[in-house]
């Protein structure tokens, strides 16, 4: 299975900024396929969901941000059912990081 984590350049809290180097620790350990894919424009973040999901088979893909870049990867995703996707709010995103729990 492949992860790819899809962030929105320059718009980074703390813990987004720190989450590529806890992400390669934890696929360094647990092994696996992963990437990180940077994007500036919704219309890059549709395009990368989208190859990412021809890319690969089973592919997990992973809105790192707030919630118009999470709905700019379902749109890029929409038309792929092996791929899934998933989020890492923004930690200044108190409403969404409080809906979803730990």
């Amino acid at each position: 299975m492949r992860h790819v984590f899809i962030f929105r350049s320059g718009r980074e809290s703390r813990f987004l900024r720190q989450l590529p180097q806890m992400l390669a620790a934890y696929f360094e350990d647990k092994g696996g396929q992963y990437q990180i894919l940077r994007v500036s424009t919704p219309e890059e973040a549709v395009q990368a969901a989208r190859e990412s999901c021809r890319a690969a088979r089973d592919v997990r893909l992973y809105a790192c941000g707030d919630d118009g870049l999470l709905h700019d990867i379902v749109n890029g995703a929409a038309a792929y059912p092996h791929a899934a996707v998933g989020i890492f709010p923004d930690s200044k995103k108190k409403d969404i990081a409080g809906s979803l729990g730990e």
